[in-house]
């Protein structure tokens, strides 16, 4: 069974589990994969996005996000899984955060355990129709909205 997270690290709720479901994600050259315009098909299929920045929503330094994405993208390779890269950002782009998608075929279980091995909060499920919160600790879908959205969204 998961353990919980730390005492001090806030609960995936409220307006951070709103900046979560509302988060926009993208990939090379702008293409939208989740978010308002996004593109009608999934690069990937149905796909995980994942990242090892800011763990538990903390703000860490760039070096220290880019170093926790390096592990993270080795721990992927070693398990044969393909990654690519991809920025979840706000709606106003007031943050942004590179991470990895990797097909949706590779377990929850899995995934959810590199989550927790980066002190994530949660992954997305991205879907033909629609973006998923799942949260690490347990594997609860948490929050879920349609993956796209109108331009004037």
């Amino acid at each position: 069974m998961p353990s919980e997270p730390p005492s001090h690290v806030p609960a995936l709720e409220g307006d951070l589990l709103t900046a979560y479901v509302e988060t926009v994600v993208t990939g090379t050259a702008g293409l939208v994969w989740s978010g308002a315009g996004a593109a009608p098909e999934l690069p990937l299929g149905d796909c995980w996005v994942i990242t090892g920045h800011n763990p538990f929503s903390a703000r860490m330094t760039d070096a220290e996000n880019h170093a926790a994405n390096v592990r993270l993208a080795a721990a992927i390779a070693g398990a044969g899984v393909e990654a690519v890269p991809v920025d979840g950002c706000a709606v106003d782009h007031s943050w942004c955060e590179p991470g990895f998608a990797v097909p949706a075929e590779v377990p929850v279980e899995i995934v959810c355990g590199w989550a927790r091995a980066f002190d994530q909060h949660a992954v997305f499920l991205l879907t033909g129709a629609e973006h998923h919160v799942v949260r690490a600790i347990d594997t609860a879908t948490v929050g879920t909205r349609p993956r796209r959205l109108p331009v004037d969204a």
